[in-house]
């Protein structure tokens, strides 16, 4: 027989990362739709930054949007004049930055959880003796029983990004739409890098295809 007893009370976070985007759009800009926009992620490893711009293009439709660094790869130093050519040779007409602010995770201890195993043994043994008519019976029981306590502790992981969003005119370099993104999770499993991008991404995406800023 197994019996848990419960030292803590555990919350455990189901479900994704949660994306809150904050944005607004230049009134000098309120009727504008881009054909093609190349994204630049930047401020965070190489890998993550490659996985952002490639998801948002994925979401978006790869037919108006481009990767960043397919267009001005992290090899060299890019002068103006050639990163505003290399662009336009793309047929880019706007440019969507993603700018890591902050990334903080944070680990917690939760509680212990202990398990109670129990393993319960007998041996039962007696002897019978007649003696005219009375019988005597003798009988001796052994009995043990034995325990083992497992305890393990839990920890709560928690993290919280923030990014800066704005997309540029190309032409004049002015900014067209722009805020503030925020990234959050709890439990082990929505932490990782994989499932904060996604989340970001999707959220980025969608506000451009609600907001109308590309054609």
């Amino acid at each position: 027989m197994v019996r848990y007893l419960v030292f803590a009370s555990i919350v455990a976070a189901a479900g994704c990362a949660t994306s809150q985007l904050t944005a607004y759009r230049d009134p000098a800009f309120a009727a504008s739709a881009f054909e093609r926009v190349a994204i630049f992620a930047v401020g965070m490893e190489l890998g993550a930054a490659a996985q952002v711009e490639r998801q948002v293009c994925d979401r978006v439709g790869a037919t108006r949007c481009v990767q960043g660094k397919l267009i001005l790869p992290p090899t060299r130093r890019y002068e103006a004049d050639s990163v505003a050519r290399m662009l336009a040779d793309a047929g880019v007409d706007a440019v969507l930055i993603v700018a890591l602010v902050t990334d903080d995770a944070a680990t917690s201890y939760l509680g212990t959880i202990g398990a109670v195993s129990s393993t319960a043994s007998g041996t039962s043994a007696g002897s019978g003796t007649l003696y005219g008519n009375v019988a005597v019976w003798t009988q001796t029981t052994q009995a043990s029983v034995t325990s083992q306590v497992v305890a393990t502790p839990v920890y709560g992981h928690s993290r919280v990004a923030f990014a800066q969003v704005g997309l540029y005119d190309r032409a004049t370099g002015r900014i067209a739409w722009g805020g503030e993104l925020k990234v959050s999770g709890q439990g082990q499993f929505n932490v990782t890098d994989d499932v904060f991008i996604a989340s970001a991404t999707a959220k980025i995406a969608e506000a451009l295809r609600a907001e109308g800023l590309l054609r």
